[in-house]
């Protein structure tokens, strides 16, 4: 799924800022991974297309438009660690954590 913001950049920044985190507390709330490039959001296909564009048209963004890529279209477009991230974690949910050097603290 490629989510567009590109209307938005002529937004001033309080617009822009309040739709990356209405369009990402949508996204988290589902678990999908996704990468940002530009203007643009990428979720790989975890459910339904169908059902993933409710989720998104349900919120009814402004300004915002969703529509589907297929992945090996949008992978050459990514940086390496964007494409792996977003591809090689579709099967399944999980954060990522750094690990921290033995004896330092949080």
């Amino acid at each position: 799924m490629v989510i567009d913001l590109s209307a938005s950049l002529g937004e001033g920044p309080e617009v822009i800022l309040r739709r990356g985190v209405q369009v990402g507390h949508a996204l988290g709330n589902q678990h999908w991974p996704a990468v940002v490039s530009g203007s643009r959001v990428y979720v790989p296909l975890m459910v339904a297309r169908d059902v993933m564009a409710a989720v998104v048209d349900t919120h009814a963004f402004e300004g915002i438009s969703c529509t589907f890529a297929p992945g090996d279209e949008v992978a050459p477009t990514l940086a390496a660690q964007d494409a792996r991230l977003l591809f090689a974690g579709a099967g399944g949910h999980r954060h990522e954590v750094a690990s921290r050097p033995a004896g330092e603290e949080k």
